[in-house]
């Protein structure tokens, strides 16, 4: 969440407080000048002088905070401050102080320069005690806020690291190792594998955007594509198909999920394939040592209400390797902006195609971190066919 997000959440009432904690702080500033004038200024300069500290104060308090999201918004601190330059001198021109000094102030003059010093006194002590009293109603306020907002954001971490456990099977002669590792506490990719019925799917996904909300639909996306391949037995004939129809009502309408799996459906070594807007599968293939990408191009899951994805196959020989990744791999980038890429995947992966998946896995995951900071979820999924 940006400064910006963070104010437009704030609640009204703590908004209050903040800004009048800082306008009373502030406003503190004109009985303290009128101290410094020894009493001289004033009533209608020190009532003025008073509200316009506080209401510039005001106004560097919204811009340094980032109440306006604006790259610019620090060009306006200058301004700002020519702007009070002038204000505060016009009130002393438009209001002059009651004598030039107090030596030779008149006696009528010195009796009210003697009422004035306690009252600017008192002044400021009661400005600055209330602005302090609304800074702590302010923290207060906002300090539970947080910490309820802290606590349900470990729950959502605690049900993610539920929902995407590492993967680890060997199924029909298949090995198959896949984890997916979130950015933040909550993250909205996705690596999962079913099995039931001598048939097996494994699929990566990856919710657009980042926290709370991708988490939320990467959750109804695992239970709606559980649910239908369990009830047929790992052999549902139109995969992304009936899950796209469930989940494109069930999301924000700017939201949706790359996808892509492998499935052996008869026990052969013949495998399908499909990918919905996700990057290629990388194929390494053991009897020419080299690797090459499977493409099978669809859009993502959730664009469309209804959509028809296309499938392809692929034979597994021994010792072959599929390997699928998400974004967060991919865009990993150094300081000049070169990315890992499908090509930094596929250099490590043909250095130990031979090595156990989940060292393949570490290996990758760490040559990412080397090119750049992570910023999304990293997943990948590795199917290996076995001798």
């Amino acid at each position: 969440m940006n400064r910006s997000q963070f104010w437009k959440s704030t609640p009204l009432l703590s908004l209050v407080f903040f800004l009048g904690a800082v306008f009373l702080t502030f406003a503190s500033i004109g009985p303290l000048v009128d101290v410094l004038m020894q009493g001289r200024g004033s009533w209608p300069s020190l009532w003025l002088s008073m509200f316009f500290s506080g209401a510039f104060a005001i106004a560097y308090a919204l811009i340094g905070s980032g109440f306006f999201d604006s790259p610019k918004r620090w060009y306006f601190f200058p301004v700002l401050g020519i702007a009070q330059f002038f204000v505060m001198s016009s009130i002393y021109r438009a209001f002059p102080p009651l004598a030039r000094s107090w030596r030779t102030a008149t006696p009528e003059q010195m009796a009210q320069i003697q009422q004035r010093l306690p009252v600017d006194a008192l002044l400021a002590m009661v400005t600055v005690v209330l602005g302090y009293a609304f800074f702590v109603l302010f923290s207060s306020r906002e300090g539970e806020r947080y910490f309820r907002a802290h606590t349900e954001i470990e729950l959502a971490r605690e049900i993610h690291l539920v929902l995407v456990p590492p993967i680890a099977a060997e199924v029909g002669g298949f090995e198959i190792y896949g984890e997916s590792h979130a950015s933040g506490e909550v993250g909205g990719d996705l690596v999962d594998f079913i099995y039931a019925n001598g048939k097996w799917v494994a699929y990566i996904a990856d919710v657009s955007g980042h926290g709370v909300a991708p988490g939320v639909v990467m959750g109804m996306v695992k239970s709606s594509a559980r649910t239908m391949l369990t009830a047929s037995n790992g052999a549902a004939p139109k995969f992304l198909d009936e899950l796209n129809r469930v989940i494109h009502p069930l999301k924000k309408p700017n939201m949706f999920v790359t996808m892509g799996y492998v499935a052996q459906r008869d026990g052969s070594d013949e495998l399908e394939f499909s990918l919905a807007g996700h990057p290629p599968i990388l194929h390494y293939r053991a009897a020419t040592r080299d690797a090459v990408e499977l493409d099978c191009r669809n859009l993502p899951v959730g664009i469309l209400d209804e959509n028809v994805f296309d499938v392809a196959t692929v034979t597994a020989q021994a010792g072959d390797v599929f390997l699928m990744t998400t974004d967060g791999i991919l865009e990993a980038a150094n300081s000049k902006g070169d990315e890992f890429g499908i090509e930094g995947v596929k250099r490590v992966l043909l250095e130990m195609p031979e090595r156990p998946l989940k060292d393949i896995f570490r290996a990758i995951q760490q040559a990412a971190d080397d090119q750049g900071a992570r910023t999304d979820d990293q997943s990948i999924l590795l199917i290996r066919k076995g001798a």
